[in-house]
């Protein structure tokens, strides 16, 4: 592979780093010095600028999502007003110690994501998460449960995709 086919791997190996790119926010010579790819440091520096200015921009995005949050819920094996189940074990009104944030409207996988890295940021565990057809579900524990609902409408005001 050729010095840029090399870099524009190295970055999309990244996710972070390529949307970093894309936002603008690195400088190409500390990238490429980073990186630490064989070749001339200014010619990973020059495939790191070119890539940055061949990716799509980073665009503000507000996306139309309600987050309601509902206390009182734990793991539980009742069939009754389960919030979120994978291969049998499940979140719903049968137990207790959480507090689940549920956002419907324009919800996706990397809209949830940016939510649990946020609160990850803010030092609050996430027990589970989920994403289903327009709807997020996120448990925390039930003392985090309004800090978590803060967190989550400032992320969702935030988004840059």
């Amino acid at each position: 592979m050729n010095t840029a086919a090399t870099t524009r791997a190295a970055v999309d190996r990244l996710p972070w780093l390529r949307r970093g790119l894309r936002a603008g926010l690195l400088n190409a010579a500390a990238v490429a010095g980073w990186l630490d790819l064989p070749g001339d440091p200014e010619s990973v520096a020059a495939a790191v600028r070119r890539y940055g200015a061949d990716l799509e921009p980073l665009a503000a995005d507000t996306p139309s999502v309600t987050v309601r949050m509902r206390a009182g819920l734990g793991h539980g094996d009742t069939a009754d007003d389960r919030i979120l189940e994978v291969l049998g074990a499940s979140i719903g009104g049968s137990g207790e110690g959480l507090t689940v944030l549920v956002c419907t409207g324009d919800v996706d996988p990397q809209m949830l994501a940016l939510c649990i890295d946020r609160l990850s940021v803010g030092s609050i565990v996430v027990d589970a998460a989920g994403v289903l057809d327009q709807t997020a579900v996120i448990a925390v524990p039930s003392r985090d449960g309004p800090a978590a609902l803060r967190m989550i409408e400032d992320t969702l005001a935030a988004i840059w995709r």
